[in-house]
């Protein structure tokens, strides 16, 4: 179905002579946001709008950090070469940073 949903949105930029990227970012981005934006509104109509604000933000993290997080496990199990890399202290402690 999603395969489906992409290429009539494909369709759509082609007639429209819209790019890709163009598409991607607007059209495709807020649809894939509708289902936050009913549920949110929902929690928050049922009373609980401070429930409703964290999920805003911890609904897309949260699925952002499992997806690539999940993707990255098992891309680094089915690896077969080993990799190795350095990170200095600088980069570390600039990325520790970044976090708060």
């Amino acid at each position: 179905m999603a395969g489906e949903l992409l290429n009539c949105l494909a369709a759509l930029g082609a007639l429209l002579k819209l790019p890709p990227a163009l598409l991607g970012l607007t059209v495709l981005a807020w649809g894939n946001s509708v289902g936050d934006l009913v549920a949110d509104v929902a929690v928050a109509k049922a009373g609980q709008p401070a429930l409703a604000m964290a999920d805003c933000f911890a609904g897309p993290m949260f699925n952002m950090l499992f997806g690539l997080g999940t993707a990255l496990v098992i891309q680094t199990a089915t690896c077969i070469q080993k990799l190795t890399y350095s990170i200095s202290m600088s980069v570390l402690w600039l990325r520790l940073c970044s976090c708060f």
